[in-house]
């Protein structure tokens, strides 16, 4: 359950990684 949000937060993570 909490897998999602851990997975959702790295994407997040990522993308903003990513964007800067």
């Amino acid at each position: 359950i909490a897998t999602v949000v851990t997975v959702a937060e790295i994407l997040k993570n990522n993308g903003l990684a990513v964007e800067k």
